[in-house]
């Protein structure tokens, strides 16, 4: 296509969908050794929307195949001979469920469908008359009929064997209206619709069938309890009539159709709901037929932009393209230019004389698409002799929040050294984007991550070409709200050499992730290795909030520093036990100390120390429910009364210790009053007095006081 006449490029998005795939369904064509290989490539042009395309006669061709330069070698082009053009006609996915299309002629007969759909329980009701209970001493065989009770033992088993068959019978019933796969077709549902009254009568059975059991267990204790006579004819008694209710009730169903006669159901009756539904191009297309097609003559053009092969109709009539329609064009023989190695390019496809139905006169639209196209290098060996493991980070924490870090190790395992000159490495992994739910992803953050490449010395391997972003490091090039591609090209002037048995070292860092546990893998690719053919090699990591670390266990920590580490908000721990329930406390093999729940129905917390004392060790206070329970205070006594401050209400207070100065013992004249008394404020205070002879004078104490909080002795509260 002339330079002039490309303007029209710029418009947006071409009309029509382009896609390029290989033998192996493939976006890609391959770089061989062999000189005479050539890839096979297939066009895929289709009309996906609902407007008719045509395709009128044109000077300058019809479709045009445009391949940029050093993509295809000009030396080798394929000749006419190597295109197979087929024109298909397919169906629109978006069309499929036109209802407004669809005639409403009936298309289900209910006479026969009543008659297919009978119900049969005779070989319910055969089973009921002929089965009888025998019970043995080791087991008894099912049925709901007796005819032999020897003991209270048999009884028993034969009560519970009656109840459990009972219970499988009504469970039988009940799944077949609770079928909710049968329920979701719009033909059952009228069925199911006529099914009701049969539900009402199996939940009438259903409490008639338990009221018998409890007669049954009733007569069983008053049986066992020599409070009845006649044990076997009452019991028998019973039993039969539960067996001849659930048997009428059953013949009751014998012949009775699922539907009645009703209205006619249509085409539209079977698909309502699917309006608006389209299917996908995978579908559809098996769905379609080749079309007779007209001639097709094709040119190559080669020119300082690259690659055209222009395919024009022959003939003055015009192709239509409905909606659905594609034109499929097999070309062979295409040689890659090896230069470059692995790479990715843009191919166009135009259509310049495209008409679309009802906008003949409008011809302000894109008349091009363009595709991706990937040249893959498989020159030399099929696999490179390549090992990635983790060293570090098999598991991360998924708390959202820790950042990771994942080291990985890339072993030659081959006998020769690889040269990797102007290789390209990549690290990609799955991100779980807002709304999705990827439980294979990695991660569900936008942080970028930080990777680098270091050999087996720890030393970084300097990627010239990245010295603007950083020496050694990765760097992800792909846009936001995309799987991440982290690459590292390996510079023209640098060799960079993996000896036999040398490894080298990718460390991931900053990694976080916030996805429920599971796996994920990390997908290393290579391209353009001299040798070896492009591939990937892949690790997989485990999310989960439980790390081992050496012989540590961590939960919400990555570095554990005790042999199980917990981390976390609230609820660190939740242990759930049955009645006796406690956390054991050993020396060897000897129990030493238990805590929680000695009775089975108590509720009470329990701290057995039975050969030693229990400390509470704190440089500050204990606290209980916010309170300090126990607390110490000093004062020094002037006055006959002294106001602690601690409310009566609140405190139990009791003088432990005090110092009385001037005492005079050898006189004997002396004597001390120190008691706590209620003050009319209601706080303790210190009542202090000395007695000289008949007189009480003041003196200066230091007394040392305790308090109690009632909080904690609820059993001796001072008035």
């Amino acid at each position: 296509m002339s330079k002039e006449n490309n303007a029209w490029q710029k418009l947006g998005p071409g009309v029509l969908s382009v896609d390029l795939i290989n033998e192996e369904q493939q976006g890609a064509i391959y770089i061989s050794d062999n000189e005479d290989f050539r890839n096979k490539l297939t066009v895929k042009i289709k009309n996906v929307g609902h407007e008719g395309v045509t395709l009128n006669k044109s000077e300058e061709g019809h479709i045009e195949l445009f391949f940029p330069k050093g993509l295809l070698d000009p030396e080798a082009l394929p000749e006419s001979a190597d295109f197979k053009i087929s024109e298909w006609s397919g169906i629109s996915g978006a069309d499929l469920f036109n209802l407004g299309a669809m005639a409403d002629e009936p298309v289900i007969d209910f006479d026969k469908l009543n008659e297919s759909t009978k119900i049969d329980v005779s070989g319910l009701v055969d089973n009921i008359n002929a089965t009888q209970l025998e019970p043995t001493e080791v087991a008894a065989t099912r049925g709901l009929k007796s005819r032999n009770v020897t003991n209270e033992s048999d009884l028993t088993k034969m009560v519970k064997e009656s109840n459990e068959i009972k219970q499988q019978a009504l469970k039988d019933l009940k799944e077949l209206a609770a079928n909710q796969q049968v329920m979701r077709s719009p033909v059952m549902q009228q069925g199911m619709a006529r099914f009701a009254d049969m539900l009402v009568k199996i939940t009438d059975l259903s409490s008639q069938v338990d009221k018998s059991m409890e007669e049954l267990f009733d007569l069983q204790k008053r049986v066992e309890q020599g409070r009845e006579h006649g044990k076997e004819e009452i019991f028998n008694y019973i039993q039969e009539e539960l067996a001849n209710g659930i048997t009428t009730y059953l013949e009751g169903l014998e012949g009775q159709g699922l539907f009645g006669q009703g209205d006619n159901m249509t085409m539209k009756d079977l698909l309502k709901g699917f309006d608006g539904i389209e299917l996908s191009d995978e579908i559809t297309s098996k769905m379609s037929k080749e079309k007779d097609m007209a001639e097709w003559s094709i040119e190559s053009i080669t020119d300082e932009e690259g690659v055209t092969f222009r395919l024009t109709k022959n003939g003055d009539e015009p192709m239509e393209f409905g909606g659905g329609d594609y034109i499929n064009i097999e070309i062979a023989n295409l040689k890659v230019i090896k230069e470059g190695g692995t790479r990715n390019s843009g191919v166009e496809v135009r259509y310049p004389s495209i008409i679309i139905k009802g906008r003949e006169s409008d011809t302000q639209f894109n008349r091009f698409s363009q595709v991706q196209l990937s040249v893959v290098n498989r020159r030399g060996q099929k696999f490179a002799p390549l090992q990635l493991s983790i060293v570090e980070g098999q598991m991360i924490l998924n708390d959202g929040m820790t950042p990771n870090r994942v080291m990985l190790r890339m072993i030659n395992n081959g006998q020769d050294p690889i040269y990797l000159k102007k290789a390209e490495l990549e690290i990609t992994y799955e991100v779980q984007q807002e709304g999705e739910d990827e439980s294979y992803a990695l991660t569900d953050k936008d942080d970028s991550l930080v990777i680098k490449l270091e050999n087996s010395k720890k030393e970084p391997l300097t990627n010239a070409n990245n010295n603007s972003k950083g020496a050694n490091t990765f760097v992800n090039e792909v846009k936001a709200g995309q799987n991440p591609k982290y690459e590292f090209v390996v510079a023209e002037n640098q060799n960079f050499e993996l000896k036999s048995g040398d490894y080298w070292l990718i460390t991931l860092d900053n990694l976080k992730t916030g996805i429920d546990a599971g796996f994920a893998n990390i997908r290393f690719n290579y391209r353009n290795v001299p040798e070896y053919w492009d591939g990937s090699l892949t690790v997989t990591v485990q999310r989960t909030p439980l790390i081992f670390a050496e012989s540590s266990v961590g939960v919400g920590v990555l570095s554990p520093n005790g042999k199980i580490h917990i981390k976390g908000d609230d609820n660190l721990i939740s242990l759930e036990g049955k009645d006796e329930a406690y956390i054991t406390y050993k020396k060897g093999s000897e129990t030493v100390a238990k805590i929680g729940f000695d009775h089975p129905v108590t509720t009470d917390l329990s701290i057995n120390n039975p050969s030693g004392n229990i400390h509470l060790k704190t440089d500050n206070q204990v606290i209980i429910n916010n309170q300090v329970p126990f607390q110490f205070k000093r004062l020094e006594l002037t006055d006959e009364f002294t106001d602690t401050q601690y409310p009566s209400k609140e405190w139990n207070a009791a003088i432990v210790g005090w110092q009385m100065l001037d005492m005079d013992f050898e006189s004997g004249t002396g004597s001390e009053v120190l008691r706590m008394e209620k003050g009319e404020n209601g706080n303790w205070q210190v009542h202090s007095k000395r007695k000289v002879g008949d007189v009480f004078e003041i003196q200066s104490v230091t007394v040392d006081l305790m308090f109690v909080s009632k909080m904690i002795s609820t059993s001796y509260h001072w008035k």
